[in-house]
């Protein structure tokens, strides 16, 4: 007589179970929204298990975030070198234009599917998330650029650019990055980074920084790039 082992199905959550999920989850789009999420773990490298203790959630909660940002998860430490060199034309040629997989082009160039999403990140493309309505919003950006004020349009180039915009022109009144982002209900090291990459992408500086005796405030062109967001986004915030 053979007998084989198996584990029983996890109990269905309860709702109060499923609601204090949902709140945690949100909780941690908030704090790790995915820019901040591709940062730590493509950029610096760091572990889903160093992300979680950085952020105080769990390793479960940071490896459910990485699947709902389309982020693929490094297979083990030869991960976290990068392999091989990646030019951003044939990129861009395969990955947008072709739509193909990181999978398969990954398997192509001999290296891993996180390495290749390491290279979109490099070269700012942006990454499919799944589902088709989102990959339709990442091809359309450059189209959707073309529609809007001539100030922001060199911003416009990632499905991200709006909410960069949005919180840009949010922090404007607080005196300090830090005061700003604490309103905004993200990290302050997010709001810095969505910023460096607008004037970045602007080719000029949008405020000056904060310094003893003087709070934060917009450069005369960052006042315009903020009227130009505002009116971009409407009134009711977020597109």
């Amino acid at each position: 007589m053979s007998s084989t082992n198996t584990r029983p199905p996890a109990p269905p959550l309860t709702k109060n179970a499923a609601r204090a999920t949902g709140r945690i989850r949100q909780q941690a789009r908030q704090t790790v929204p995915e820019e901040r999420f591709t940062q730590l773990y493509l950029d610096e490298h760091q572990s889903l298990q160093q992300i979680a203790t950085l952020t105080g959630f769990s390793r479960r909660v940071m490896t459910d975030l990485a699947k709902e940002y389309g982020i693929p998860l490094r297979e083990g430490p030869q991960d976290y070198e990068r392999r091989g060199t990646v030019e951003r034309d044939w990129l861009m040629e395969q990955y947008i234009h072709r739509r193909r997989t990181l999978p398969d082009l990954a398997r192509e160039t001999g290296m891993s599917t996180a390495n290749m999403a390491r290279w979109t990140h490099t070269h700012n493309i942006p990454l499919r998330p799944r589902g088709g309505a989102s990959h339709h919003t990442a091809l359309r950006a450059p189209e959707q650029a073309t529609d809007a004020p001539a100030i922001l349009r060199a911003a416009l180039n990632s499905p991200n650019a709006r909410q960069r915009l949005e919180r840009f022109a949010a922090a404007l009144p607080y005196p300090t990055v830090t005061e700003a982002a604490r309103a905004l209900a993200i990290h302050q090291s997010t709001l810095t980074t969505q910023i460096n990459r607008l004037e970045r992408d602007l080719g000029r500086p949008l405020i000056e920084r904060a310094e003893r005796g003087r709070k934060m405030r917009p450069t005369p062109f960052g006042r315009k790039v903020a009227a130009a967001a505002k009116r971009l986004i409407g009134p009711g915030g977020r597109p």
